[in-house]
């Protein structure tokens, strides 16, 4: 699984936010107007951001929580530039499940309230490509 930090808004600049964060590596930046890798037209300006990489849910919890920890001033930045912030948890079920759980406890709901990042959290059928 995956945590992948997104940041977007329709009046956030981010060319000019992401070349004042040159710590930040996306892996996608969308512009409106513009196609997606999904071929769909973007509504929204933005980024995603790889954030952390595990094997299983409670470190990718805590290693996520450690990054964005680590981010908190690049965070206030991106907000103060119109963007929302919110971080996705992505499940790939491949086809050793056939459901994940996530459980967020209070004290980690309130470390994603502290930082104001929002959580998502997405499985991904792919058929037992990237199963984890």
């Amino acid at each position: 699984m995956e945590s992948v930090l997104r940041l977007f808004s329709v009046a956030f600049d981010v060319d000019t936010f992401l070349r004042a964060h040159p710590e930040l590596r996306p892996e996608a930046i969308h512009r409106v107007g513009k196609p997606t890798p999904g071929g769909r037209t973007s509504e929204l300006n933005g980024a995603n951001i790889l954030v952390f990489e595990a094997e299983d849910w409670r470190s990718a919890l805590e290693g996520t929580l450690e990054r964005l920890e680590s981010l908190r001033t690049t965070l206030a930045d991106a907000r103060r530039a119109g963007a929302e912030v919110g971080v996705d948890f992505a499940f790939y079920l491949g086809d050793r499940f056939a459901m994940r759980s996530a459980v967020l406890g209070v004290e980690d709901m309130k470390r994603f309230v502290a930082l104001g990042v929002d959580v998502e959290v997405t499985a991904y059928a792919t058929g037992g490509e990237r199963a984890g």
